[in-house]
């Protein structure tokens, strides 16, 4: 990625069942305001999405066992028109959920910097 210029805006892919296993997510895609990363894995199953509006995606959360991604959900902050978003603030965070395998987390920030 060519930061802080590329920022990621939303992630996609699909989750079905692989034998032994509960629903895993099987393939993921990553979408900036430049590129197209992905699909990664096996693009096969029921698809999901999500997309920010007025936010850029900072970081991930998920739930795996060992061989598989079970869940994933995302971290946002809303974008400052005054320059370019960045993963290194910190705030309150308030979960909503989205999906069966995704959610997301809005991250409330600082309006200067801290101690």
């Amino acid at each position: 990625m060519d930061s802080p210029n590329e920022y990621l805006m939303s992630i996609s892919g699909t989750v079905g069942s692989v034998p032994g296993y509960n629903v895993v997510v099987k393939s993921i895609c990553f979408k900036t305001n430049l590129n197209l990363y992905g699909p990664y894995g096996i693009d096969d199953g029921t698809a999901f999405s999500f997309e920010v509006k007025h936010e850029v995606i900072v970081g991930f959360h998920g739930r795996s066992d060992k061989y598989n991604l079970n869940a994933i959900g995302v971290y946002a902050i809303h974008k400052s028109p005054a320059s370019p978003p960045t993963s290194t603030y910190e705030g309150k965070i308030k979960n909503e959920v989205h999906s069966l395998c995704c959610s997301k987390s809005i991250m409330t920030l600082p309006r200067d910097a801290g101690p």
